[in-house]
């Protein structure tokens, strides 16, 4: 049993998280999620999860915490990581910052110009909209996931696709982390975790895929918080 705290991006409401969170409880895991303020930026993001994760730290018990960043949210741990050195992280489809990196871009620059160019009123589109309805549609089980889907995706600050987040030297030297990978989209970010020799498991699910099977990616996170919280014996490596 851990205490799991688990990070929305910021183009997605972290209700969308919960059928996942629910999994997890059952799994008899301590369970909270955490998004962040569409309208604010980076330091206000990484304040709000900051927040979270000392809250969680701060609550009596004896169970380990590790910290669940999906998407967008892995731009954030090593900034988390370094506040909070020793705290286990998983990286679920999520961005990997460079290991040797001075800062990251939040949104790349291929990305950003075209979302910018199609922002109204200071917003960017919803994220379920910046691809043809189809290939998001894909991502979830039925018309009414999609539905709901694009409710909770929020409009973002079109000034995000701008802001850039300084990386603490040398984090990936002290972390303990390990890699969920759900999407081909992040499959270079997950090639990095294992190259490190991080527990990593991969899932042919989609990048939503807490969606469409939360049991299953329950089941994979469950394995690697035991990995790296060292309730399970097995070495690193992939799965």
């Amino acid at each position: 049993m851990a205490r799991l705290l688990l990070l929305s991006s910021i183009f997605l409401q972290p209700s969308a998280l919960l059928p996942l969170a629910e999994q997890l409880t059952g799994r008899e895991h301590q369970v909270e999620v955490q998004g962040t303020d569409p309208g604010e930026g980076a330091k206000e993001a990484l304040e709000q999860y900051s927040a979270a994760l000392d809250g969680l730290r701060g609550k009596v018990g004896a169970d380990p915490v590790v910290v669940i960043a999906h998407s967008n949210a892995g731009a954030y741990l090593p900034s988390l990581l370094d506040r909070f050195p020793g705290t286990p992280a998983i990286f679920l489809d999520a961005i990997l910052p460079p290991f040797d990196g001075r800062c990251l871009a939040l949104v790349p620059a291929s990305l950003g110009k075209p979302l910018r160019g199609r922002a109204e009123a200071g917003l960017l589109p919803r994220w379920s909209r910046w691809w043809p309805r189809e290939s998001v549609r894909a991502l979830v089980n039925s018309d009414a996931d999609f539905a709901q889907l694009d409710e909770r995706c929020p409009r973002v600050a079109a000034s995000y696709v701008d802001e850039r987040l300084p990386l603490p030297a040398g984090w990936s030297a002290q972390a303990t982390a390990g890699y969920l990978l759900l999407s081909d989209g992040y499959l270079g970010d997950w090639e990095r975790a294992v190259s490190a020799g991080w527990p990593a498991q991969r899932l042919q699910l989609g990048h939503l895929g807490f969606l469409r099977d939360p049991g299953q990616v329950a089941l994979a996170l469950d394995h690697l918080s035991e990995r790296l919280t060292g309730r399970d014996d097995t070495a690193g490596g992939v799965q």
